[in-house]
This record gives structure tokens, sequence and C-alpha cells, in this order.
């Protein structure tokens, strides 16, 4: 990145851009699932249900707030077709700026933590948590820097590097008997060393700020994004808010956990696709076929992935929970599986995303989720009445209702549509994805595996074998691979230059 600014380099080689990206950050993501899934496993038996309730607790309420220290500005780097030194220097610093207010408002604010819950434990907690924030305003434009120029490689191992850190602290504190404060240290080390990381791998820094840089339009967009992210926040904070304080911090604990479990699919897939696909529409967004075809090739890709992965999650749940929680973790079972045809719309999200910010539309993206957490919130509040199952209920429920009329709407003026979706996009994946199901659920029920973890091994691998095999028996189902095909195509050619000489 000898030029931090110009990306017309990029044009001419945006495909084995994004597919170099793209495989790049899948390895690290697996390397991170792994990782994820080993210290969910090792903390879960460290620490006790309460103890993840108590942070969540917190976090729900600062969820709300440390949306503002983003403030959308990230994303308004890498959309603008052309930025400049002294727009990014003025971004940055009010990133700092918000992070720093973030932290004395929350400090200042930690005792109705306390009052609110009726716990002292809950004010320190909150003031340590609000230490992430200033890390996150430092780094915020050098990772979209690094994104602009399509090296989502630098951003994804900063990453890891910094989980791998927090994770380590969170597992020795806990070892050492810090209960709730190995949570707390976990998300303070990572953010610290990411920092770190990304100020020393990209060598950017910022000028003084500056008046009269044009940096107007970009602060309007970023605050279309931001209030779009706090409107989305709500919702996913909201439902641990109303548990946490009618239900109680074990119910609350329970319902977390099962919801990060499944929302990991998510985050391992959906993240990393958005980081590489959003650059690459945002520089196509005047070819409108170029645009479609990313667009439907993108999202069948991503769906082919995660809604397998969240359907056999579901299957084997009753498994999976005893090997990699342990005892005492039984009731997280019922509402991982309540919770899971939520996780599925939910990483379809991207579906009304790409569509509209890449295209400039973060207005039309803004009232897509306000009306998406309006009718979300509206499903908590009924849910409720019957505790924290009955919240998980509705929030599939209403995940499930609202899909169609909002990609309707928000689709309508780009150059996709929901019947192409539908048609491109997601009947081949739902439909093996049904079939695997079906197979692995038959499976389950007559067989007797002689233990949580050879029933756990075998309906994974029987779930893949069927997912993988049985396209190919139908004429056209090995199209489902396709965007994969198309992708090891691409990389292959990038790895031998000879080949792609025309």
């Amino acid at each position: 990145m000898k030029n931090f600014f110009d990306t017309s380099h990029l044009e001419g080689n945006l495909v084995k851009k994004t597919v170099q990206g793209g495989m790049a950050i899948g390895v690290v993501r697996v390397v991170n699932l792994v990782i994820s899934l080993g210290s969910i496993a090792i903390l879960a038996r460290l620490l006790r249900p309460e103890d993840f309730g108590l942070v969540a607790m917190v976090w729900a309420i600062l969820g709300f707030v440390m949306v503002f220290r983003e403030a959308g500005l990230s994303l308004a780097t890498v959309q603008k077709k052309d930025v400049t030194h002294e727009q990014v220097s003025n971004l940055f610093w009010v990133n700092l700026g918000l992070g720093v207010a973030i932290a004395i408002l929350i400090v200042s604010a930690s005792p109705i933590f306390s009052v609110l819950y009726n716990d002292p434990r809950l004010a320190p907690i909150a003031a340590a948590l609000s230490v992430p924030a200033i890390f996150s305003g430092l780094t915020i434009q050098h990772q979209a820097l690094a994104r602009r120029h399509m090296k989502f490689w630098l951003v994804q191992i900063s990453g890891l590097c910094g989980s791998v850190l927090g994770i380590a602290t969170a597992i020795f504190v806990a070892w050492k008997g810090g209960a709730y404060w190995a949570l707390v240290g976990q998300r303070t080390v990572s953010s610290a060393a990411t920092c770190a990381i990304l100020w020393m791998t990209v060598p950017w820094r910022p000028g003084l700020p500056r008046r009269g840089t044009g940096v107007r339009s970009m602060l309007q967009f970023g605050a279309n994004i931001m209030g779009g992210r706090f409107i989305k926040m709500f919702p996913q904070q909201l439902d641990k808010i109303l548990i946490g304080s009618i239900a109680g911090e074990a119910s609350l604990g329970f319902y977390s956990k099962a919801k990060r479990l499944m929302m990991l699919p998510l985050r391992e897939i959906n993240n990393p696709a958005n980081s590489v696909t959003f650059p690459a529409l945002s520089r196509v967004q005047d070819d409108p076929k170029t645009y479609k075809n990313y667009y439907y090739q993108g999202i069948k890709l991503l769906v082919s992935l995660v809604l397998p992965a969240i359907i056999c999650l579901a299957i084997v749940a009753d498994d999976l929970v005893p090997v990699f929680l342990g005892k005492g973790w039984g009731e997280v079972v019922i509402f991982f599986r309540v919770l899971a045809p939520a996780a599925f719309i939910l990483s379809l999200e991207s579906t009304q995303a790409w569509g509209t910010v890449p295209l400039g539309q973060a207005g039309k993206r803004f009232r897509c989720q306000l009306i998406d957490a309006a009718l979300t919130v509206i499903s908590f509040i009924v849910g409720i009445n019957w505790g924290a199952l009955g919240v998980a209920v509705a929030y599939s429920l209403s995940s499930v209702v609202k899909f169609i009329p909002l990609n309707v709407y928000a689709l309508r003026e780009s150059p996709v549509s929901v019947i192409g979706l539908l048609r491109n996009s997601l009947w081949q994946p739902m439909l093996f994805s049904f079939f695997a199901a079906s197979g692995t659920l038959l499976l389950k029920v007559q067989s007797d595996f002689g233990g949580h973890f050879n029933a756990l091994s075998a309906q994974i691998l029987l779930f893949c074998a069927l997912y993988v095999g049985i396209p190919f028996i139908f004429p056209k189902g090995r199209s489902l691979f396709e965007p994969a095909i198309q992708a090891a195509r691409v990389s292959i050619k990038k790895r031998k230059p000879a080949a792609t000489s025309n």
C-alpha cells in the first residue's frame, strides 16, 4: 500500500483480489473457529453460567453505546471512490474522540448498572469494559484502509492474534479463580493487541484535523450506517436485558451461550464474506451486469456454507453441548435449536446490505433496519411473558415472517430482485440441506452410538457426506458448488501467471 488512497490498480484484477482475500480470510477464520470452540469448551468448565450471565448483562447495555465508536466511518472510507489523506485523518480523529467520550461516559455511568440489576458487582465490570472503546477508535481507519486496498488478511490476522491473546488471558485468569473477570480481561486484551498489530502493519499515520476537506458527505454516509447499526443492535441487546432483569443471570447465561454458539457460523463466515464482498461491489456499482453476477454468486456461496452449518448444529445439539460445555449446561440445547431459524435469517442480512450500501443507498438500509428492529422488539416484549424460552421462540418466528417483505422493499431499486435471489442463490442450498438433514435425523433416531462424542462425530460426518454427495445425483445439482469452483479456478490462475496471459 504505497499509496493509501489510490485504488485504480485493483480495477483490472478485482475478481482475483476478491478471491485471494476470500481464501485468505477463510483460512484465518477456520483457525479462529477452532480456537473459539476450544476456548468455549475450556472456559465453560472453569466458569459458571452466572459468570457469563453477569458479563452479558453489562454488555447488553454497553452494546448500545459502543455502536457509536465506529460511527459508520469505516464503510465511508471503503465505499467512497476517491478519498484523501486529509479526509481519512479527520475521520480518524472523529473515531478516536468518540471512543474516548464513550469510555468516559461508561465509567461515569457505571453505578447505574448495579442499581438497574441490583447487583454491586456490575459497576466495576462496566467500568473495565469501557477500555476497548478507546482502542477501537485508534484502529478503525487503519482497518478501513486495509479493506479499501483489499488487504483483508491484515485485518483478519490482527483480529486473530488479538483473539488468541485475549483467550489466553481469559483462561489464565479463570484458572487462577478470577471468575467473571476472566471474560472482562479477554475483551480488553484482545482489543489492545489488535490495535497494536494494526498500527505496526498499516504504516499510515493521521495528520492533524483540518477544515474544508470535503468530509461532510462521508460523515452523513457514516451517520446512516451508524443509525442502522444502532437500530440493529437494539433488539440484539434487548433480549439479554429482558431476560437478565426478569429471568435472572442463570437463565441469561444459558440463553447467551446458546446464542453465541449458534451464531458462530455467522461470525466466522458472514463477517469475512462482508469484508471481501462489500469493497468488490462498491468498485462495480456502475456496472449492473457485473454487480448482479457478484451479488448472486456471493449470496449463493454464503448460504451454501452457513445454512448447512446451522442445520447440522441444531441436529447434533444434544451431543454437542455435553462434549464442548460439559455438565451443568443441558438447558442450552433447547435454546440452541429454537434459535436456529433466527440464526439462518440473520445470516441472510447480507441480501439487504449488499443490495443497498455498495450503491450508496445507506438511507434505505437504515429504514429497513428500523422496521426490522421494531418488529423484533415487539416479538421480544410478547415472548418474555413465557420467560427466556419465549423470547427465543418469538425471535425465530418474527425473523422468518419479515424476511421476504423487507427484501422486497430493500431490493426494488437495485439491479437484483427477490425472485432472482430465490432462483439464483437460495433454492439449491435449502433443498440439499433438507436432504442432508433428513438422512442424518434418520440415522440419529435408529442408532445407538455409545456416547456423545461418537454420536457427534458420526452425525457430522454423515451430514457433510450427504450435503456434498447428493447434489451430484441431480442433473444440475453440482451447480451448487459453482461459486466455489470458480473461486478455485481464479486462485489457480493467480498462482500460475503463465496460464492467465491473454
